[in-house]
């Protein structure tokens, strides 16, 4: 099973995505496209 770790940089520009995503269109969209993303993290990797 390959996994992966996100860098500290990309927990940073993260974090900064969701807040501009919250301030833009709010927390419900926030915490779609964050799930969309660990999804797509994952698939890149092959553990989902």
């Amino acid at each position: 099973m390959s996994a992966f770790t996100l860098t500290e940089k990309a927990k940073a520009d993260l974090k900064d995505i969701a807040r501009f995503t919250q301030q833009r269109w709010g927390r419900e969209q926030r915490n779609k496209y964050l799930e969309l993303l660990d999804v797509s993290f994952h698939k890149l990797v092959g553990t989902l």
